[in-house]
């Protein structure tokens, strides 16, 4: 991934904890272990919801090669997981045999 593409998410990553805090949105979350600190849940069924192309695709895919590589953390949020099986779906992924 581009260092001008980390950026974007790094900066979007900081707009959403920013507001968050503003609006003092306190998100129930349950004890489960992060995958990815803060953002994927491991062991959890887990959205990742935006506009069309705006890059979903590209950070989980960038995300899940960092992982794959034993880096302790992607985008400043830490790494928490051994390598093992991951399932991806999408609605606009078809199913290859």
């Amino acid at each position: 991934m581009e260092h001008q593409q980390l950026k974007k998410i790094q900066d979007l990553i900081f707009e959403f904890e920013t507001l968050m805090q503003e609006r003092h949105v306190d998100l129930k979350v349950s004890t489960n272990i992060w995958l990815w600190e803060g953002l994927i849940q491991e062991g959890a069924f887990n959205l990742v919801v935006a506009l069309s192309k705006v890059g979903k695709s590209s950070l989980i895919a960038a995300f899940l090669g960092a992982k794959t590589k034993g880096e302790p953390d992607y985008c400043g949020k830490k790494i928490n997981s051994k390598s093992r099986p991951i399932i991806l779906g999408g609605n606009d992924q078809q199913l290859e045999y």
